[in-house]
């Protein structure tokens, strides 16, 4: 194999992985629009029946193809017992940490096999339920049309009539003009030397050297995903392995929505709407001209990627289903009002603008006002809320409603009962967490489960650490909670820490910002007792609020 590169010769050494990085682990993270509830939801404001109604807490199977490490899966696990989760990934080293940690949490409902896809769907012996609900999140685009086929077939074969499939991908024309920059990288990576994170690494900084040269064809918005330019030097390896997963797989391949809905129809699954609740209102992300214009397309898949020559999205979050069961306004909004809904971030005191497919959506403060105050008293159903509204004189849909406030995350909406064996299993998950996230040196942010929404959320390592304390007995004190932190993580409280990399962006957007970065200046000690001080006073509450601690786990210090 003379003249070829140390790379080339690992690959032909390793053709299990058919050209997708497998020499590196991907990042761990939490993507709360595969949870049931979240598919639910999107499923119902698009006036879609979803396997399950609000209120409706009965058996399900789930499935998340391309699992991981398993992040988002055991967090779903822990907070719906009454759900048997299977993930599925071709990774040994993804399956064996994932089996660990479900192992330590003691989450019995969470079943892993290590398989390849396609030959998993052909397999006779496949011994898997029929699943409600199947999710693939970054594997779409990133992987063969073989391997594509294979999904489509095993969705046409273990999916059953009613599920809901949630898949994430790169779409295009969006990614169009960002195309060549991956393109030059992933054949730049390939001339170098070392595993996938310093090949990544290597390339985007070649391509930064294009980019100050004037190089036309590199677009600055690819770039502009390669991290910021001030901590290239020390680019984190979890930010590296995210890049080399996300750039260098030799079938990387962004996709029209056509073409992916056509691929699906092959298992008999229709387009329901986006992931991304906001996303579902009419009009957003076009003109009044572009939406005329493609309202004179029939309703489709090219009529949906016309959207997309508008907006300009480079990631879509699709939900299809297997067998389309319409729901017609009226019976839409009687069954979302039915949620339950739970204050979630500090509502705004004045109008709230927030861009989403590059337009711009306004929530009227004195319009949602009434609804705000009431979320201050407690649970409310969204009935109840519109009533609220309605008799202040402003009109709204429970569409409307629950679509707003839960999609800029003024609210979390609440579908079904809480069950004492949710609270205890997302306990046990966030007992493990917590006490990795203490050892952790490749890793910035860590998901927890939360019992009340049936979801999760994502915390920095140093709120990770103080959860650790306060389930293990200590005291709600900020001199216990700190040293307790300083001394798992083997801290010098003396050590003066300079250019700390910032929470990963690829973070869920609930992630609080790490306020130990405040100040570089002061020694680790005090930066830490500042950070824990916060956490306490802010972020414990709500952990109350959602499950996460009871009131019993925060005793003050005598």
């Amino acid at each position: 194999m003379a003249g070829v590169t140390r790379f080339e010769k690992d690959q032909a050494m390793s053709d299990w992985s058919s050209g997708y990085v497998s020499d590196v682990e991907y990042v761990a993270g939490f993507y709360g629009e595969q949870a049931p509830v979240s598919m639910e939801l999107a499923s119902l404001i698009c006036g879609v029946e979803p396997p399950r109604n609000p209120g409706d807490s009965r058996p399900f199977a789930y499935c998340e193809i391309g699992c991981g490490h398993g992040t988002t899966l055991a967090t779903l696990a822990a907070t719906n017992p009454e759900g048997q989760f299977y993930g599925v990934d071709f990774m040994p080293a993804h399956i064996a940490r994932a089996e660990d940690f479900a192992r330590r949490a003691q989450l019995d409902n969470l079943h892993y096999i290590e398989a390849d896809i396609a030959a998993l769907a052909a397999d006779p012996g496949a011994d898997l339920p029929q699943f409600d609900y199947v999710s693939l999140h970054g594997v779409y685009s990133w992987v063969s049309t073989e391997v594509r086929a294979g999904i489509v077939r095993f969705l046409q074969r273990f999916l059953r009539p009613g599920g809901l499939v949630y898949v994430s991908y790169n779409a295009l024309p969006g990614w169009q003009p960002l195309a060549p920059t991956q393109r030059f990288m992933f054949e730049f990576a390939r001339t170098l030397q070392g595993n996938s994170t310093e090949r990544a690494t290597g390339a985007i900084d070649f391509i930064r050297q294009m980019q100050a040269a004037n190089a036309a064809a590199i677009d600055p918005r690819a770039v502009a995903l390669l991290g910021d330019a001030s901590s290239m030097t020390r680019l984190p390896e979890e930010r590296a392995a995210y890049l080399a997963h996300e750039f260098l797989n030799a079938c990387w391949q962004p996709m029209f929505h056509m073409d992916v809905a056509r691929d699906l129809a092959g298992a008999k699954l229709a387009f329901v709407g986006s992931a991304k609740r906001l996303e579902n209102f009419a009009g957003v992300g076009l003109t009044p001209e572009a939406q005329a214009l493609i309202d004179t397309l029939a309703e489709g898949p090219l009529r949906e990627t016309a959207r997309d020559y508008f907006n300009g999205r480079v990631f879509r979050r699709d939900i299809f289903v297997r067998g389309k069961r319409g729901l017609d306004p009226a019976q839409r909004d009687r069954r979302l009002g039915e949620v339950q809904m739970l204050k979630g971030a500090q509502a705004p005191s004045e109008d709230h603008k927030a861009e989403v497919l590059g337009s711009t959506l306004t929530l009227n403060h004195s319009a949602y006002a009434p609804i705000f105050e009431a979320l201050e008293t407690g649970m409310h159903s969204v009935s109840d809320l519109c009533q609220i509204a309605a008799a202040k004189g402003a009109r709204m849909s429970a569409t409307e409603v629950l679509g707003m406030i839960s999609g800029l995350g003024f609210g979390v909406p609440v579908l079904r009962d809480v069950t004492l064996e949710a609270v205890r299993a997302a306990r046990r998950h966030n007992a493990v967490q917590a006490a990795d996230a203490l050892n952790a040196r490749k890793q910035l942010t860590f998901a927890l489960a939360v019992p009340v929404g049936h979801s999760g959320l994502t915390v920095s390592s140093l709120d990770a650490g103080v959860l650790d304390g306060l389930l293990k007995g200590l005291p709600a004190d900020i001199e216990v909670l700190s040293t307790h932190i300083l001394h798992s993580a083997g801290i010098d409280p003396a050590e003066v820490r300079e250019g700390l990399p910032a929470p990963s962006p690829e973070a869920a957007p609930d992630a609080a910002p790490d306020p130990s970065m405040d100040d570089p200046a002061l020694p680790m000690g005090v930066r830490v007792r500042k950070a824990v001080a916060i956490t306490l006073a802010d972020v414990v509450p709500r952990w109350i609020e959602l499950g996460v601690l009871s009131p019993q786990d925060v005793t003050r210090a005598p």
